[in-house]
């Protein structure tokens, strides 16, 4: 018989098994209610951001696209999200700034100018009030 000490008193045998499996049971509990909010994790920053699968999703649900149309806008994002992520942050001074906010603007335009090529008039008009939607949620100004 073994004896192990639990607050001020001594449980003895049988009560230290019961006592294990009441903190396993709470421990599976406490692993089961966070596993929702690890899967909502798959978005990034604070969770409000769509990842690329979320995204063309969207865009294919909300602008009716075709197979063809959706593949191109993946590409599209793919592109885009790779050239932001090699933009340098060297520079940071005003001039830094000022030189990454005009290639943000640039891989903007170009990016417009893909979606135009790739969507119908009446898809191209629905993806701006996407993108105008996605900006007042941001809480940011929409992109020229």
């Amino acid at each position: 018989m073994t004896l192990g000490v639990v607050g001020p008193t001594y449980v003895v045998g049988d009560n230290m098994k019961a006592r294990t499996m009441g903190a396993l049971t709470l421990a599976v509990t406490a692993l089961a209610a966070v596993a929702p909010l690890q899967a909502q994790g798959s978005r990034r920053g604070t969770g409000t951001e769509p990842n690329l699968d979320e995204r063309v999703t969207m865009l294919t649900e909300r602008l009716e696209l075709t197979e063809a149309q959706a593949l191109s806008v993946r590409e599209i994002i793919e592109t885009q999200a790779g050239k932001h992520r090699g933009m340098s942050r060297a520079g940071e001074g005003p001039a830094g700034r000022a030189e990454r906010h005009a290639a943000m603007q640039e891989i903007r335009a170009e990016t417009m100018k893909r979606f135009g090529e790739v969507l119908s008039e009446e898809q191209f008009l629905e993806f701006q009030e996407v993108q105008e939607e996605t900006h007042l949620r941001k809480g940011s100004p929409p992109s020229d």
